[in-house]
């Protein structure tokens, strides 16, 4: 295994592995043991040593890709009143 950060490297550690998809560590580390909050990239793990392979991480990085959407206006339901704007300095904003 190497230690710098080639391509060449199979699994790379935390630091490394939150800088490739420009994340913290702490995500990482919350990530791992907070499942239902945070999901996080799949990890390996090697004795006590944590590590990410490479390809789960661009793998991770992919599956987050978003396309533009157009946000969805809100309709009037039927009776329904539409809400006066509020002025935030009702006083002139003295």
């Amino acid at each position: 295994m190497h230690t710098d950060d080639s391509e060449d490297a199979v699994v790379l550690d935390e630091p490394r592995a939150a800088r490739r998809i420009a994340v913290s560590v702490h995500y990482l580390r919350a990530s791992r043991l907070d499942p239902p909050r945070c999901d996080g990239p799949p990890f390996v793990k090697l004795g006590r040593a944590i590590r990410y392979r490479i390809a789960d991480l661009d793998a991770f990085v992919a599956a987050r890709v978003v396309r533009a959407v157009q946000t969805a206006r809100r309709r009037k339901r039927p009776g329904q009143r539409t809400a006066k704007a509020t002025n935030p300095w009702p006083h002139g904003g003295r």
